[in-house]
């Protein structure tokens, strides 16, 4: 018996001398462990689910991105427009006396080969104006009252897309109107320096920019003329009658000498034993060139031809053959050389 408590004492002091862990130990540093991995294991799955919708709203944000700067893309930059097309700009010309708009509608051509017509749409939008401007040729338009603007090279009219109903238009540069009566309603012209009224006529405006004065030809009809700012120097012109008005205000009417007034809307030119002085200003006009000469007594000749569609280079061409002068080019321009007439 004694023997048998013996060996229960040594086995208990066994146990307690055992150089391992206790279990009750063991199994909470297991416990604890599998508890640390799984908060791990939790905070890998919310940290790729973060990164997940991370990513997804960066895609998101270059998508809206790309998308707005295609849009962008297609409204600042479209297509070339070719320089025989029509445009449209929204820029209010600058225009003596006129009031003021909320919109333009501009028409610009640049070809020289030749005259177009354009019939202007009516329109009861009266605060929109619409601008015709010929650039490197002249060109013809039509207005919704019926009349007719032949316009120069380098010349804008503008008017008032109710124009029927109030017949005013502003010019700049050079026209030539044909006006369609209409129960008696005014047609006025404004320009730089001068008011041209008329009822049913036709005639014609010179009002170039940096010009001292406006030309007013009459080719039929009935005209009022006066300064721009003093209407009560009016005065009448009838067929074949011409005036002039500027800065000082000077009017008065004349008979029309220089038949080749019109000659950009025609294209033609016919001198009849004319003195070269007034060959040359003619051309300078028609051609927008300047043609010098070698010497005073060149300007004493006279000369008689008709030129229906000519370059300035066949025109001079003629003179010099004519008049027994050399023509050559000079700078921009042309110098007439030779001994001249008595």
């Amino acid at each position: 018996m004694e023997q048998e408590h013996s060996k229960v004492d040594d086995l208990l002091k066994k146990l307690h001398s055992y150089e391992g862990e206790p279990m009750a130990n063991s199994w909470e540093k297991i416990s604890a462990r599998l508890e640390e991995d799984e908060e791990k294991v939790i905070k890998l799955k919310r940290d790729r689910k973060i990164y997940l919708i991370g990513i997804a709203a960066s895609l998101a944000v270059m998508v809206s991105l790309a998308l707005f700067i295609l849009s962008n893309t297609n409204i600042d930059n479209p297509p070339a427009v070719s320089d025989n097309t029509v445009k449209k700009e929204n820029i209010v010309p600058e225009i003596k006396d006129a009031p003021n708009s909320n919109s333009v509608l501009e028409n610009t051509i640049e070809d020289e080969k030749s005259i177009e017509t354009e019939n202007i749409v009516k329109s009861t939008t009266s605060s929109e104006l619409i601008a015709v401007r010929a650039t490197n040729k002249k060109r013809e338009v039509k207005l919704p009252d019926g009349s007719r603007v032949y316009i120069n090279r380098n010349s804008e009219v503008t008017y008032y897309k109710n124009f029927a109903k109030e017949r005013i238009i502003y010019l700049k540069g050079e026209a030539f109107f044909e006006v369609k009566p209409n129960n008696g309603q005014s047609f006025i012209v404004y320009s730089n320096f001068s008011k041209t009224e008329v009822i049913g006529t036709s005639f014609m405006i010179r009002s170039i920019i940096g010009e001292k004065t406006d030309e007013l030809f009459v080719s039929t009809g009935k005209v009022a003329f006066s300064p721009l700012n003093n209407e009560t120097k009016r005065i009448y012109l009838t067929e074949g009658e011409c005036s002039k008005t500027g800065v000082a205000e000077q009017l008065q009417s004349s008979p029309v000498t220089d038949i080749n007034y019109a000659a950009w809307k025609t294209e033609k030119i016919v001198f009849n034993n004319t003195k070269l002085a007034q060959v040359i200003s003619t051309l300078d006009k028609y051609y927008a060139t300047s043609i010098k000469i070698s010497n005073e007594e060149i300007l004493n000749c006279r000369f008689t031809g008709t030129f229906k569609k000519s370059t300035i280079d066949q025109v001079l061409q003629v003179l010099a053959i004519s008049l027994d002068l050399s023509s050559s080019k000079e700078g921009k321009g042309y110098i007439l050389t030779g001994e001249g007439c008595q």
